[in-house]
């Protein structure tokens, strides 16, 4: 039984004593220890050091610049899976005249890159930015996307057979850029 008022209290018929009190004098319950106070400073601890450490992350966060094998992703796996069947140039590469140009178009495409490699993360980047593309050319009615290059911040990459890939800790990102046309003939 509790005793009011008292600094003690006593469990049972044997006495034994449990040394706190669960009680202030006045009848209230305590929230924690010594009134509380602990937990207050423990939570202000606890804020801070999650501020401090949240502050700190951006300034870990990754964005390693790749150039990387077009014919690597395409021939993939996945590439071979999911492009679709409209024709496609990247910049440099030899095509048919044009006969009618129908826009350029862009695509930025990002994927999960957690847990994979750079490499692959950019794959998956790229065959997504180049799928866009040929959905463009589908829509518009064109016959091939053509002068395909890679864009980022740092500039673009004017190349027949390489990408352009930002790859970070969580995300990697590609950025083509590619003219729809039809050839002659249609």
């Amino acid at each position: 039984m509790f005793a009011r008022g008292s600094d003690r209290c006593s469990v049972g018929s044997a006495g034994t004593d449990t040394g706190r009190r669960d009680t202030d004098r006045d009848g209230s319950r305590q929230t924690g220890l010594v009134g509380g106070h602990m937990k207050g400073k423990l939570i202000g601890f606890t804020l801070a050091f999650a501020l401090v450490l949240g502050l700190s992350l951006p300034a870990a966060a990754r964005n390693t610049m790749h150039d990387l094998s077009v014919k690597a992703a395409v021939e993939s796996e996945r590439g071979k899976e999911k492009l679709l069947g409209v024709k496609y140039y990247m910049a440099g590469q030899r095509h048919a005249k044009a006969a009618r140009d129908l826009g350029t178009f862009t695509a930025n495409r990002r994927t999960n890159a957690f847990n994979k490699s750079d490499e692959f993360a950019c794959q998956i980047a790229f065959l997504s930015a180049l799928i866009a593309l040929q959905k463009r050319a589908q829509s518009l009615g064109a016959d091939a996307v053509v002068d395909i290059k890679s864009m980022s911040r740092h500039g673009e990459l004017v190349s027949a057979s390489q990408f352009r890939c930002a790859a970070g800790n969580v995300v990697a990102n590609v950025v083509l850029s590619g003219r729809m046309v039809t050839f002659k003939g249609r």
